[in-house]
């Protein structure tokens, strides 16, 4: 996997950021990443950690953690088990951002993820899973 270096990749990161304190779950990630590219890491401390920031960041951090969970995937693929999880999680805006990056997911995880997020039982969830499958299919709105 291709970064521009654990320094530079954390620096990038905080400078998105007005308060440093918010970024930590997201410099969490970063630092897992590097680890696992190193050797001294495992997937599970990636997944563990990218799980925090996504699930529980705020704005910001979220979409970070979907930038580094999409981008280790293609060299780690069993980190892709954790959108399964995210799609089922009992919080509705966990739900609501998987949704979010549908469109971005390998074409065999947004067949299995996008009907049961389309289906899912909050409006927000739904109306942003089936706004996803669209723009995926190449549907405008109506």
């Amino acid at each position: 996997m291709f970064t521009f270096g654990r320094d530079h990749e954390k620096r990038t990161a905080l400078s998105r950021f007005k308060d440093p304190d918010q970024a930590s779950q997201l410099l969490a990630v970063i630092d897992a990443a590097h680890d696992l590219i190193e050797g001294v890491g495992s997937q599970e401390a990636l997944q563990q950690a990218a799980y925090v920031a996504f699930a529980e960041g705020r704005g910001g951090v979220w979409e970070g953690a979907e930038y580094w969970l999409r981008k280790a995937a293609r060299d780690y693929p069993g980190l892709l088990a954790l959108w399964p999880r995210f799609a089922a999680d009992a919080r509705w805006q966990v739900r609501f951002r998987c949704a979010c990056v549908l469109d971005s997911m390998p074409e065999d995880l947004f067949r299995t993820l996008s009907p049961v997020l389309a289906a899912d039982a909050n409006r927000k969830v739904a109306n942003m899973a089936q706004a996803r499958i669209d723009q995926v299919r190449g549907e405008s709105p109506s």
